[in-house]
């Protein structure tokens, strides 16, 4: 074969061979390129998804505060809205955030970190932007935009706060946070990457003149929806976005963010990756090639070990910062756990001076029959006094003993009423002892049965057996004497004027039962029976407190108080308690 032809297949060989390799290349370098543009979006969206969850938590724990929900309670008061600008002003320095506001019911802000600035969001209104109307409805929203006071772009993150059972008792509580750094860092870096939301709009962009441009034709619906809300204040939405046109040539990876509706895109030019150019597939020397193809591997494995090791860091620099996010989030938890045990004993205290109010009331109103009661024994006593001096002096001794003996048993009486009324009358020191709650029910008709007579009534019923039970005796004459005086109102304005008291043990539970046969409580009242300060009674008849402390002090001795309307007219509250186990297998074995 002549050297010409010879040469001449070589070198067609070798064109063969170049044009297989840089096709070959080619794809090799487009999947590269899809690949790393996929790893890329997924650090991005990774990074964007951890800035916004380090603030997620922030709205419902500054909204538990006892600052945030006493200005809610008390919106006029000068002092509360100071102390809660302090804490929010507090709050936005030490967690990098850019505002901080509470707003009342309206929609109105009644507190902000930012309340010594210009341009303070005190005063404003709300109620238009989505975060307020999601966490009014849903308990908690969240919204991208530029805030229409002070033009400042941002992440909106908001919760609702119930302090009350009214439909207007709730606030809510915005956190505002703002990726200025990360977009910057973004252009820094060299990176092109845009976040676009859910009506395809880009609001965060490495490049400036993408930013408030949609990725697609708007909809004069959305552009409505777009303008009603100020969500880009007055930023005007710009001409729509060829991201090909833009950055030709590129690679294009968009991914959704998890957890929102928006999306993230990355661009990845060609030139930048495109380190094999058009020259090396006329290569003549295929050790060159092979050369050439080796290095390439080798830089490329590099890179790879170096970004791993770059992501290993920025990880672990991640995973710090987290950390320290969550030791001064449980540090904030803790004290605000001891404010709420300070609160719960101040509750109590509260409710023991209420307990004690009542008796004394009780007592007050006891004393106008008892004055009667007791001059009339008072009476008796003098005359038998002046009766047994004559006798004396007749010297009729029997006679005079037999005097004597009356004037024990009147003196008697009268300790039986006052020794009632001092048992009463002592407060409670939550020690628990061993009680019979049919002997404290027949105590406590003795004490009222001056009320009884006046109002007409009469008492009856079964509760001679004993009925043991540990429990605090102050407090449990606090319950029985609840619901006599509940029942005595009721029967005075009956037809049959008749109370009935039942003691004894049912399913397993020492029982007391207080019925009358009253018009009873309207049905649409019944679920807010045992609320406090809610009475069924004319004005100035009771302040709705009896029967809201007498539920609790039931419910703290494991016990339980009810409501019954019989068929036959008759109205009970039934009172259970945790029955004595003697008693329980004496019952039992019975």
């Amino acid at each position: 074969m002549k050297p010409r032809l010879v040469t001449s297949l070589f070198v067609l060989a070798l064109l063969l061979l170049a044009g297989f390799v840089h096709i070959g290349m080619s794809w090799y370098v487009e999947g590269q390129l899809a690949r790393d543009a996929q790893a890329r979006l997924s650090l991005l969206s990774d990074t964007f998804r951890t800035s916004i969850d380090r603030v997620s938590g922030l709205p419902a724990l500054a909204g538990a505060t006892v600052d945030v929900r006493t200005l809610l309670q008390r919106p006029d008061d000068e002092t509360a809205r100071a102390a809660a600008n302090v804490l929010l002003q507090r709050m936005t320095r030490e967690n990098g955030l850019d505002a901080v506001f509470v707003l009342d019911f309206r929609g109105v802000t009644l507190a902000s970190s930012n309340f010594a600035e210009t341009g303070s969001y005190i005063g404003g209104n709300y109620s238009f932007r989505p975060y307020f109307r999601i966490a009014k409805e849903t308990g908690s929203g969240s919204y991208y935009g530029v805030g229409v006071t002070t033009g400042r772009p941002g992440y909106f993150l908001s919760s609702r706060i119930q302090f009350g059972p009214g439909p207007q008792d709730f606030g809510v509580i915005v956190v505002k946070t703002v990726f200025s750094r990360l977009e910057a860092s973004w252009a820094d870096g060299g990176e092109r990457v845009l976040v676009s939301d859910a009506d395809g709009v880009v609001f965060l962009s490495s490049t400036s003149s993408l930013r408030y441009r949609p990725l697609a034709e708007l909809s004069p619906q959305v552009r409505a929806l777009l303008d009603a809300e100020h969500r880009y204040a007055t930023n005007p939405i710009g001409a729509t976005i060829d991201l090909r046109r833009e950055f030709p040539p590129s690679v294009i990876s968009s991914r959704e963010i998890d957890g929102t509706s928006w999306k993230i895109t990355t661009v990845l030019l060609r030139s930048s990756r495109d380190w094999q150019p058009p020259t090396a597939a006329l290569t003549v020397f295929l050790v060159g090639l092979v050369t050439l193809l080796t290095i390439v591997t080798l830089k490329q494995q590099s890179d790879r070990h170096k970004a791993d090791r770059r992501t290993k860091r920025d990880l672990e620099i991640r995973v710090a910062e987290r950390t320290s996010e969550l030791v001064s989030a449980m540090s904030l938890l803790e004290a605000e756990i001891i404010e709420r045990r300070n609160a719960d004993a101040a509750l109590h205290k509260a409710r023991d001076e209420l307990v004690q109010a009542a008796k004394l009331a009780s007592m007050g109103q006891a004393f106008a029959g008892l004055a009667h009661e007791v001059n009339q024994p008072l009476a008796a006593l003098k005359t038998y006094l002046s009766s047994t001096r004559l006798l004396l002096s007749r010297g009729d001794t029997d006679s005079a003993v037999a005097n004597i003996g009356i004037m024990d048993e009147t003196v008697e009486r009268l300790a039986r009423l006052t020794g009632s009324l001092k048992h009463l009358s002592r407060r409670s020191d939550h020690r628990r002892e061993e009680i019979d709650l049919a002997e404290t029910a027949r105590r406590m008709i003795e004490l009222m049965k001056f009320r009884i007579r006046d109002a007409g009534t009469t008492v009856g019923g079964a509760y001679d057996a004993p009925v043991l039970v540990d429990a605090d005796p102050a407090r449990i004459e606090q319950i029985i004497l609840n619901l006599l005086k509940n029942a005595i109102y009721a029967a005075k304005r009956s037809v049959r004027p008749e109370i009935v008291v039942i003691a004894d043990i049912r399913d397993g539970y020492a029982h007391l039962g207080v019925g009358d046969y009253g018009a009873g409580v309207p049905e649409t009242a019944r679920a807010r029976l045992f609320e406090p300060f809610f009475t069924t009674k004319e004005v100035g008849e009771g302040l709705g407190l009896g029967l809201a402390i007498s539920y609790a002090i039931a419910q703290e001795h494991g016990g339980a108080l009810r409501y019954e309307r019989t068929a036959e007219g008759q109205t009970w509250f039934h009172l259970y308690l945790p029955v004595k186990t003697t008693i329980v297998a004496q019952e039992q074995h019975t």
